[in-house]
């Protein structure tokens, strides 16, 4: 009471209450303005700026801490590519995939190394997808190209049933979506490995018309992209080979006439004989073809009725 006479009665005029308002919120609030009420109001607000203070500071220090572990955990994550780059490691390249799992360069590194060696094992497929397939989600830019590899490899490496097990990572390349080189040979293994993988069941159920004429088509396309690839070469020419050995019967059946399969086999079968691989699993395939040409050609002409 004595603070609001105070004021009231002070010297100066604008020290003194401007409106009776103010006056009568200071009567009000009386118990406020006592000396201990005071100090209680500065040792809370010395409390909350410490704690304030404190919070900031740890807020910095956990970012310092947060920044440098990141730091350390890409320099780590180079290294290991890099050795794995350099010296074709695959275990530098796992573990690269381990500290940073969503970056797509370990996971090629490694699919190139298994096309180089000409192979790719059940052993080789086991650890692959140990480091990728959880991943796949959360992959970043290139994923699509990456998964297109995968297929790729299956295709053209895997011993058995190869082009069957690619379909499935050619479709997620196909969702994740592909640079523009890649586009029209992924709809082209795609038409030619759902071929293979269906047409057995569609056979079962007498659903395959139609389906023999599709694949012939994708093979004439698979012509005009393969350009000097050896591998797509052999790949263009065994399909053909196997095609016309396995399913003349309904080749014949969705309107292919013995003119159009001669034409393509003959052609297939000069380009067998002038193919050179680049390697030896590829010039034993290329023997493997040319001790068939009797064989699909009889296959091909018994089917037409020709003698």
């Amino acid at each position: 009471l004595e603070k609001i006479i105070e004021k009231a009665t002070a010297f100066k005029p604008q020290n003194r209450y401007q409106s009776v308002e103010e006056m009568i919120y200071d009567l009000k609030n009386i118990d406020k303005m006592s000396e201990g009420y005071i100090k209680k109001i500065k040792k809370r607000a010395t409390t909350i700026y410490s704690l304030f203070g404190t919070l900031i500071l740890g807020g910095l220090l956990l970012g310092t801490g947060v920044l440098y572990s990141q730091m350390a955990t890409t320099d780590a994550y180079k290294q290991a590519l890099a050795t794995g780059k350099t010296s074709q490691n695959i275990d530098s390249l796992l573990e690269a995939s381990k500290i940073l799992p969503n970056e797509v360069e370990p996971y090629m590194e490694l699919v190139q190394i298994y096309r180089s060696s000409g192979h790719f094992t059940s052993e080789d497929e086991f650890q692959l997808l140990g480091a990728l397939q959880s991943n796949i989600p959360s992959l970043k830019d290139g994923a699509g190209d990456l998964l297109y590899q995968v297929g790729q490899l299956y295709w053209f490496y895997y011993p058995q049933n190869g082009q069957t097990k690619s379909v499935p990572w050619f479709e997620q390349a196909k969702e994740f979506g592909v640079s523009d080189k890649n586009q029209h040979l992924l709809s082209i293994y795609l038409e030619l490995g759902t071929f293979k993988k269906g047409i057995l069941s569609s056979i079962t159920d007498n659903s395959d018309s139609g389906m023999y004429k599709k694949y012939w088509a994708a093979l004439s396309e698979l012509e005009t992209e393969m350009g000097s690839d050896p591998q797509l070469q052999l790949t263009y020419l065994q399909s053909v080979f196997d095609v016309i050995d396995s399913y003349s019967g309904g080749l014949k059946s969705d309107g292919l006439t013995l003119e159009d399969l001669t034409t393509v086999f003959d052609k297939a079968v000069t380009s067998v004989s002038t193919y050179t691989g680049k390697t030896d699993a590829q010039n034993k395939e290329k023997a493997e073809l040319q001790n068939r040409v009797e064989t699909v050609r009889n296959k091909l002409n018994t089917t037409y009725g020709k003698r």
